[in-house]
Formats: structure tokens, C-alpha cells, sequence
């Protein structure tokens, strides 16, 4: 299922049938939006979540491949 299409010209008429298919379009950019911004917040949860894990066992990795080369 898509958006109904939007029509510069049909947006002189301004027609009821016009204003519906423009809130089709608002609705779905709302969504969107909400859905990259937590897509956003989870990325940046996860980051910082790998950072904290790696800070620990960063200079362990470092000196076991150290003495592994």
C-alpha cells in the first residue's frame, strides 16, 4: 500500500479530496520521523554501550596480540 500521489496542480483547487491526501503524506513524514529518531537514540545507545565494554578490555586485547605477534 502506498501514499495516494500529490498533484502540484490539484493544490490551486484545494479540494477536500486534496487536504486528505496531504494528511495521508503529514501522517506517514510524523512516523518516519519518530521512527529515525529512535533509530538514532538506539545507534547511540549501542555505541556507547560497545565504548564502555571496550575501554575495559582494550590494553588485555592489546597485550595478548602483542605477545601473540
Amino acid at each position: 500500500m502506498g501514499l495516494p500521489t500529490l498533484e502540484f496542480s490539484d493544490s490551486y483547487l484545494d479540494s477536500p479530496d486534496f487536504r486528505e491526501r496531504l494528511q495521508c503524506h503529514e501522517i506517514e513524514l510524523e512516523r518516519t520521523n519518530k521512527f529515525i529518531k529512535e533509530l538514532i537514540k538506539d545507534g547511540s545507545l549501542l555505541i556507547q554501550a560497545l565504548r564502555s565494554e571496550w575501554a575495559g578490555r582494550g590494553p588485555r586485547w592489546a597485550e595478548d596480540t602483542a605477545s601473540f605477534v
